[in-house]
C-alpha cells in the first residue's frame, strides 16, 4: 500500500483551506485518481519555508519527517508547482527519497 504525503506553498497556505487538495484525496480525482485501483494511506501534509535563501534546504526537512511517517510518496502541491520558483529543486531533492507526484488536484 502506498503512503503518501503532501508538500505544499506556506505563503498560498496562509490563504488556503487545504480543501481542493483534500478533496482530490477524498474523491480519488486528479493526482490522486492513480489510486482508484489500490488503497493508499495518507500519512502527513507539509509545507516550505516560504521563499527565503534555505527554502531548499528546508524542504529536505520536511521531506525527512513526512519520510518518519511513512510516506513512501509525495505529491507537490499545484500551487507550488504554479508559483514556485525552487519547484525543480525540490523535484530534485526529494526524488531521491520518494516517488514524486508533481501536482495534486486540477490539470497537470
Amino acid at each position: 500500500m502506498k503512503k503518501v504525503g503532501i508538500i505544499n506553498c506556506f505563503k498560498k497556505s496562509k490563504k488556503c483551506s487545504g480543501s481542493h487538495c483534500f478533496n482530490s484525496i477524498k474523491n480519488k480525482i486528479d493526482s490522486f485518481e492513480r489510486y482508484s485501483d489500490e488503497d493508499f494511506q495518507f500519512v502527513g501534509f507539509g509545507h516550505c519555508n516560504e521563499c527565503c535563501k534555505t527554502s531548499v534546504e528546508d524542504i529536505t526537512v520536511r521531506g525527512e519527517s513526512l519520510k518518519k511517517a511513512g510516506a513512501d510518496t509525495l505529491h507537490i502541491s499545484s500551487c507550488i508547482k504554479r508559483t514556485c520558483p525552487h519547484y525543480n529543486q525540490f523535484i530534485e531533492i526529494l526524488s531521491k527519497d520518494f516517488d514524486i507526484v508533481e501536482y495534486t488536484h486540477g490539470t497537470k
